[in-house]
């Protein structure tokens, strides 16, 4: 089969952007392989099922071709495809859970105060939101909606918070609940403000995460939210990540206990972007 793609021409300069990370090794590529290398460059990230649609074969075909690759350390391997290898090292929930606890906990306690009692709030999912969450738990009559099992147990029980968890899959150490079921369940309201938690920025500023199904539930929340909080800690200003969640505009505020460096701080201002410094 003759591969004629929008990112051939990635596909030729492959050798020199890999530089010495893949060695000779390309040469021992068949073209479907290399042109996925290509692709990866392009794009940041490919999907198991599109390339399998893209080169007409299986997806266990297409599985077999990540594995090498990702053991030639030419792409990274992820659930459900591939991205490039670089700055985007996902980190175990549990490692993240310890990482900058007393920076995820000012966080959290800054977007609680922002939010005034008797809203209705989205809570993603990820350490630096369950800081949010056990802030909120002293709050007054909060509608709040998640799809992150330890965010609800922050909250579950409490009387002062109506408490809505969207079911769905858990695949992940990090309790979230993904899939259709989650998603639909989002679909159904409208809220206040939608609380975010992100892996990294891209060079413009694009909001980036890692996982392709929790990346469609954090759209959703930007969709059905009136205003948005992202809460990151320091560290994901410099971090890199494989999918964009959306441009950097959907961010309202963005809550943080340090500044980025200056070209990501200029861009947050040339957005329209609010940040916040927790101290």
């Amino acid at each position: 089969m003759k591969l004629s793609t929008p990112w051939t021409s990635d596909v030729k300069n492959t050798d020199q952007r890999l530089g010495n990370q893949a060695g000779a090794g390309l040469e021992a590529l068949n073209a479907r392989q290399r042109d996925i290398v290509g692709l990866i460059m392009s794009k940041g990230f490919a999907t198991v099922d599109d390339l399998a649609r893209q080169y007409s074969v299986s997806t266990q075909t297409i599985r077999r071709d990540i594995t090498m690759l990702s053991e030639m350390q030419i792409v990274q391997r992820f659930r459900g495809g591939a991205g490039r290898v670089g700055r985007t090292v996902r980190l175990g929930y549990a490692k993240k859970s310890v990482n900058n606890l007393e920076s995820k906990q000012r966080i959290g306690r800054a977007i609680a105060a922002a939010i005034p009692d008797g809203s209705s709030v989205f809570l993603d999912m990820g350490t630096t939101v369950e800081a949010v969450a056990s802030a909120l738990a002293s709050k007054e009559r909060l509608r709040v909606i998640t799809y992150s099992m330890p965010a609800a147990m922050h909250l579950a029980g409490r009387g002062n918070i109506d408490l809505f968890v969207t079911g769905g899959v858990s695949r992940s150490a990090d309790g979230s609940l993904v899939g259709d079921v989650a998603l639909r369940a989002l679909s159904q309201f409208k809220v206040d403000f939608g609380v975010l938690g992100l892996s990294g920025f891209d060079t413009d500023g694009a909001l980036l995460d890692f996982d392709m199904e929790k990346v469609a539930l954090k759209r959703a929340v930007i969709e059905h939210s009136e205003s948005v909080f992202v809460a990151v800690d320091s560290s994901k200003f410099s971090r890199k990540a494989t999918t964009r969640v959306a441009p950097l505009s959907s961010a309202g505020v963005i809550f943080s206990e340090a500044a980025p460096e200056t070209r990501l701080k200029d861009l947050f201002t040339a957005e329209g972007v609010r940040l916040v410094i927790c101290d």
